[in-house]
């Protein structure tokens, strides 16, 4: 019974936000577009809900995988062993008590991952596991996490670690504490601005909206789950740099050249 009121509160708070709020919406699916391109990609994971897509050789073999949410299906991280062997894996999900299935490379750890530490809650932050765990190599994240994604990225020093690629589901429309239901615009306008900023930091490689959930505007449609594929823009600063270099010439020769990237 409390499922059902909480689901149909849950309508009603999503009909009002979009009849007055579909700029933000709009905004979303504008962000959502895939910009990296002529790379192979690998797909690994069960099919359906579980399959995730990998850059191929942009991962060094000798790295770290970090599955925050697991449940029933540890299909990517076995995927992933075979073709990284010399990877090591950590899980993490405070739903189950163990693995779905026995795998001596896979270490798991029955706890949350979200955007601050709570004993209560059973949860640590990124940086916390990271710093439990002594984990200092290249750094694969897989994530699907019902929404908590959103409190990791908010707190989230992307630049503190070596985080080539990601393979998330974003949450769009999940609503994972009671602030989340008294100030869902503000949540959702929040949740575009920390997207914004992943952006900043990284290309879309590659993008599935899971037709689980979606809204349908006049002129564009908005899935509520969407799979994605991010790939660290650093990567390719040394390629676009020695590019640059070669091709571009000075246009003033009494002044100091200024060249991409200029934020350095």
């Amino acid at each position: 019974m409390k499922e059902v009121i909480r689901r149909n509160l849950q309508s009603v708070l999503y009909f009002f936000h979009r009849t007055f709020f579909p700029t933000h919406y709009r905004k979303i699916t504008e962000l959502f577009v895939p910009n990296l391109f002529k790379i192979e990609k690998i797909k690994l994971g069960r099919e359906g809900d579980g399959t995730y897509i990998l850059p191929k050789n942009i991962i060094n073999q000798d790295n770290v995988l970090m599955g925050l949410g697991v449940a029933d299906d540890i299909s990517f991280e076995e995927d992933f062993i075979k073709l990284y062997p010399k990877t090591t894996v950590y899980a993490f999900d405070p739903s189950i008590a163990e693995l779905p299935g026995h795998n001596d490379k896979i270490i798991f750890q029955s706890k949350g991952v979200a955007g601050k530490d709570s004993k209560k809650k059973n949860m640590v932050s990124f940086d916390t596991i990271i710093k439990e765990n002594s984990i200092e190599k290249q750094i694969i994240v897989k994530m699907d996490i019902e929404g908590w994604e959103w409190g990791i990225f908010n707190k989230l020093n992307l630049i503190k670690y070596d985080i080539p690629v990601i393979v998330i589901e974003f949450h769009m429309m999940e609503l994972t504490s009671i602030y989340h239901w008294l100030f869902f615009p503000y949540h959702f306008w929040k949740r575009l601005n920390i997207l914004r900023k992943i952006l900043n930091q990284y290309y879309i490689f590659h993008l599935h909206a899971n037709n689980y959930g979606y809204t349908q505007f006049k002129d564009f449609s908005f899935p509520w789950l969407c799979e994605m594929t991010l790939v660290n823009k650093k990567l390719f600063y040394d390629e676009i740099i020695s590019e640059t270099k070669i091709l571009n010439t000075i246009n003033v020769k009494e002044r100091v050249d200024i060249q991409y990237p200029f934020f350095k």
